[in-house]
């Protein structure tokens, strides 16, 4: 929209990897009056990729290594909007399996090596994951996203003793 994208913690209900925080709790900041449901809709999709980028970068970390890229399934990788975004926010390419429902292909897999019909899981999945589209960052965006991604902590931290005081009132 062209319009600045305000900032969303998704934290409806605590937070868990890598804050392990029950008491953190949803906000929306930097609205201003030009601020609309366009603005709302892509501050959720990238407040969500912005925990997913907080929790990936702590396993990078503890595991001492970075994936080139990220395969992804389910039903918000049928959005190619999300699915840019993630592609923008995690800083590298999102293969985006063509059978987006994960669960339902991880047990067949499983099945076809219970039944001997694959030796591994490996071989099962070579056999049966197939890359529907691939999703390249953006450099402009990225950009953006690094920014965007800094206020995302500091407002994290700048809300963890407010929302923590609610507990002590009783009303979470």
């Amino acid at each position: 929209s062209g319009r600045p994208v305000p900032v969303f913690l998704p934290h409806l209900q605590g937070e868990r990897a890598p804050l392990w925080n029950i008491t953190s709790r949803a906000a929306f900041a930097g609205m201003d009056s030009s601020t609309g449901p366009a603005e709302l809709s892509r501050a959720v999709f990238e407040g969500v990729a912005y925990s997913v980028r907080l929790l990936l970068e702590s396993l990078e970390q503890s595991a001492a290594m970075r994936p080139s890229s990220i395969t992804i399934a389910g039903g918000g990788a049928q959005s190619e909007v999300w699915c840019q975004i993630r592609a923008d926010i995690l800083g590298r390419p999102i293969h985006r399996v063509a059978h987006t429902d994960s669960g339902v292909l991880g047990a067949a897999m499983i099945a076809g090596v219970g039944a001997g019909i694959f030796p591994s899981i490996a071989k099962a999945a070579e056999f049966l994951v197939h890359i529907d589209r691939t999703f390249f960052p953006e450099e402009t965006q990225q950009k953006r996203h690094n920014f965007s991604f800094g206020k995302f902590r500091e407002l994290y931290g700048q809300l963890k003793d407010f929302n923590a005081g609610f507990t002590s009132f009783g009303g979470w």
